[in-house]
This record gives C-alpha cells, structure tokens and sequence, in this order.
C-alpha cells in the first residue's frame, strides 16, 4: 500500500487513503474493460437496437452509461496524477495502479527523473487531489 498520508497535512484518514488506494488498483480492470467493451452489447444486432419502452432493459443506454462512469474515474486519475506532477504523472500511474511496483523500479528500470523523497511528495500530492475529484 506504500507510505502512509499525514492526516494533519492532507486530511485524510487511514481508512480514506485505503479507500483510494483500493480505487486506484481498479484502474486497469477498467481501461481493460473499455477496451473490451467499445461496440453493441452481446445479444443486440445492428439492427435491432432495444426500444426501452414498458420497463424493458435498454442494454445499449446500460453499456453507455458503465462506459461513461468508467471514463470518469480513469480520467480523475489521470488528471489527479497530471495534476500532481506533470514530470512524474506516468510513474505515479505505473505505481499506484500497479500493486507491486516499488520507487527501486521505477528509479532503475524505468529511469524515473527524480529522488525518493521528490517522488514520494508527489505521489502524496496526487492522493490529496485524487480525494478531492472523487
């Protein structure tokens, strides 16, 4: 789960920070699930859109609405992350949407521009401002 937030500096509880954190590993079963989820739902045919009158499901108004909502939360990430530090917004995804990528990695493998501390800031920032958008 990483470093914890002071609460005295950022106003966010324990359990708050969990909450997000949790959100934030999400992220991936969403991007994946727009992905797969781009055209009609199963079952409807081009031509044959529902009609959603007399209390029938309308599947094509449920798929846009999910698809909506999902974009929502991907997006506040991003911008929470862009928002936090643009320089460093790509690595902040990496980690908190990725439970087990560690600052070594990003700083070795990846060549991320920054110290520990620098990062670790930054990555406090983007939960400050991630608590805000959601």
């Amino acid at each position: 789960m990483g470093r914890k937030i002071n609460e005295d500096k950022y106003g966010i509880s324990d359990r708050r920070y969990k909450e997000l954190v949790y959100f934030c590993l999400q992220y991936r079963e969403w991007k994946k699930w727009l992905k797969d989820n781009t055209g009609r739902p199963a079952g409807c045919p081009g031509d044959m859109l529902p009609k959603g009158k007399g209390g029938h499901s309308d599947p094509v108004a449920a798929l846009a609405i999910k698809r909506q909502k999902l974009l929502c939360k991907c997006r506040a990430l991003e911008m929470a992350a862009e928002e936090a530090s643009p320089l460093l917004a790509k690595y902040i995804i990496k980690h908190v949407t990725d439970g087990n990528i560690t600052y070594r990695y990003l700083s070795m493998v990846l060549n991320m521009p920054c110290s520990k501390k620098k990062y670790y800031e930054a990555r406090r920032k983007f939960f400050w401002i991630l608590d805000k958008k959601i």
